[in-house]
């Protein structure tokens, strides 16, 4: 039996054509310092965090319509930085899909690994699918989704140690 593999990511919305969400590194900010993560994308809200010069990772979700503001994702919560204190990690394209990501999910658990070279694997518990020819085709209308299609063919089960029956 062939499966065919078919994923809709709903990416947030690209602003001043970046793709997003990105990776990006703290840049600019003195070893003694901290940055500044805000409630809103100004100066005038509350400081909510601090980053540590040369945090490295940071998950950029949204670019306010000035682009001097960056939505990023930090200690379980989302909050706003100065923008040009951040500089974008260089395998993050700027278009098209993000080169290597891992989606995940709950209830059954599984995730979803897509490796920069477009190799995919679909994981579940009990089962694993390798998934080959990988086809990123964006959404007609929106630049900001994307559909993949890749053949599954036969799901490589393997069972884990301590499961029913052993």
């Amino acid at each position: 039996m062939r499966w065919l593999c078919i994923v809709l990511l709903l990416l947030p919305a690209v602003a001043r054509a970046q793709n997003l969400p990105a990776l990006y590194d703290v840049d600019g900010v003195a070893q003694s310092d901290k940055l500044n993560v805000r409630a809103g994308p100004s100066t005038e809200f509350n400081v909510i965090e601090k980053i540590s010069a040369g945090a490295e990772d940071l998950e950029v979700v949204d670019i306010d319509p000035s682009g001097d503001w960056a939505l990023v994702n930090v200690a379980e919560l989302a909050g706003w930085v100065a923008l040009r204190f951040l500089k974008r990690q260089p395998r993050q394209s700027d278009e098209g899909l993000p080169q290597g990501f891992t989606c995940y999910g709950t209830e059954p658990f599984w995730s979803f690994n897509v490796a920069q070279d477009l190799s995919a694997k679909f994981s579940e518990p009990e089962q694993e699918t390798g998934i080959d020819a990988l086809v990123v085709v964006p959404s007609r209308n929106r630049t900001d989704r994307y559909a993949l299609f890749g053949d599954g063919g036969r799901p490589a089960r393997r069972k884990l140690r301590g499961a029913a029956g052993d």
